[in-house]
């Protein structure tokens, strides 16, 4: 069973930017998570030293580098699923449909940032979200968290917690290996998207380390 929506939100808080008490907010969250799955709790306790150890301006820079300066490592999961496209561009406006739907509130991020995708898991239909958890989040989350490993970077471990809370969501019986599966009310073929996805990537540029 999946886990509660103060959990998601937890994970959700660690994802965005670092703000004026940040490092209150990630051992808040890492309790939080702990409650849920001990063994997610326990991936975060490396972050939650390094959140306490670094002044905010830090915690800041580390944060743009990590996700706004690299496409591997950006948080936007229709990014790592259809790159830039029009699917994407569709997947982005029934994501801001969900969002709306559950009363999730946008942060300034696009709609398919992991933040907001991890808000809209923890308050969907359990059905919904346990497809959506397992067959399109859980692969971007395993890219990102592939990447910031090889970085040995300290949001590696958000990432690791994040993939263990994922995990906890039920996946909907796949149909029989004779029965074609059903097109994914949130990925639509081709045909069905907006006329354009332009400046739909993470970010409109991205800078090399």
């Amino acid at each position: 069973m999946r886990p509660d929506i103060a959990t998601h939100d937890a994970l959700a808080r660690l994802l965005e930017y670092p703000r004026e008490s940040f490092a209150d907010a990630v051992e808040k969250a890492a309790r939080q998570v702990a409650d849920s799955n001990a063994d997610a709790g326990a991936m975060l306790e490396p972050f939650v030293a390094f959140a306490r150890s670094e002044p905010l301006s830090t915690l800041e820079e580390t944060f743009t580098r990590t996700f706004d300066n690299s496409a591997e490592r950006a948080l936007e999961v229709g990014w790592h699923t259809f790159g830039e496209n029009y699917t994407r561009g569709t997947f982005m406006v029934r994501m801001r449909q969900r969002m709306r739907e559950v009363g999730v509130e946008e942060n300034g991020e696009l709609p398919d940032h992991l933040s907001h995708v991890m808000a809209v898991l923890g308050r969907a239909d359990a059905r919904w979200s346990g497809d959506m958890a397992h067959d399109t989040v859980a692969p971007a989350v395993a890219k990102i968290h592939t990447a910031l490993i090889d970085q040995q970077n300290p949001w590696a471990s958000v990432l690791a917690a994040v993939a263990a809370v994922l995990a906890m969501h039920e996946h909907s019986p796949r149909p029989p290996e004779d029965e074609p599966e059903s097109k994914s009310e949130w990925a639509p073929p081709h045909s069905m998207a907006h006329d354009s996805c332009h400046g739909c990537g993470p970010r409109e540029e991205f800078g090399h380390e």
